[in-house]
């Protein structure tokens, strides 16, 4: 779906331990640089591929992708975008690089294994799936990011520091037209905007403060990776949210 011009945002919908899941993933691009924000689960590379065909972006044009942060469902399918494309940059924050290259354990999967002996067969089976589905995403970061850095592409993706889910979550703004990718920092379900399950974060206060700070920019358009678009009144909804 086009959101503006060079800015579009991706369906990736597949079945996830049997249930059909949708994800959106954006992409940025210009005549200098094409942009993919989040690389889906492991094994969606050729559902990518066509998303960005169907956008009209040859899968060849793609020069970098963003992690917004080092969840499982956001790098899975890094490492075999980077084999199709040799030359491509991965940039994310600085303090998701090691998650990213494998040299921190993903937050996620020590917090499992932290419980291990206390979970049912069938969770820790699914935690030796989760393992070695990261072993096989783990890849290196050329460029990290930190508050206020500017993408290289459509005149300048400002970077926004938003930790709580995870510690070195980021979230990117496009002030010219007014547009947030908001990462796992946002959600929409049922057609309304929302904040991740404090569960899911890393740091619930964190979270919340992050909210405050997005809510404080101009914007008229959220892509959430997870529920897709909203054009609500952002700002309004957002500022609730941050309260709690």
């Amino acid at each position: 779906m086009k959101i503006h011009e060079g800015v579009e945002m991706l369906e990736i919908t597949a079945a996830i331990r049997g249930t059909p899941t949708s994800i959106y993933p954006a992409l940025l691009w210009d005549a200098q640089a094409a942009v993919l924000v989040d690389a889906g689960f492991p094994g969606q590379l050729e559902l990518i591929r066509a998303a960005l065909e169907q956008a009209g972006l040859p899968f060849e044009r793609l020069t970098d992708v963003v992690i917004t942060h080092h969840d499982l469902d956001h790098i899975g399918s890094l490492a075999s975008i980077r084999a199709q494309r040799p030359g491509l940059r991965v940039w994310a924050g600085a303090q998701e690089q090691a998650y990213i290259q494998g040299e921190k354990t993903p937050l996620k999967l020590a917090q499992m294994r932290a419980n291990l002996e206390a979970l049912p067969a069938e969770q820790q089976a699914f935690y030796e799936v989760m393992r070695g589905a990261f072993q096989n995403s783990f890849t290196p970061v050329e460029r990290t990011l930190v508050e206020g850095d500017l993408l290289p592409v459509l005149g300048g993706v400002r970077v926004i520091d938003t930790p709580g889910h995870t510690l070195g979550h980021i979230c990117l703004y496009l002030p010219q037209a007014k547009v947030l990718i908001a990462g796992d920092a946002l959600r929409v379900e049922n057609g309304e905007l929302g904040r991740p399950a404090p569960t899911l974060n890393a740091d619930q206060a964190l979270s919340l403060a992050s909210l405050k700070k997005l809510a404080a920019l101009d914007i008229e358009t959220v892509i959430c990776y997870h529920g897709g678009l909203y054009q609500g009144r952002p700002n309004e909804r957002i500022a609730q949210l941050a309260e709690g």
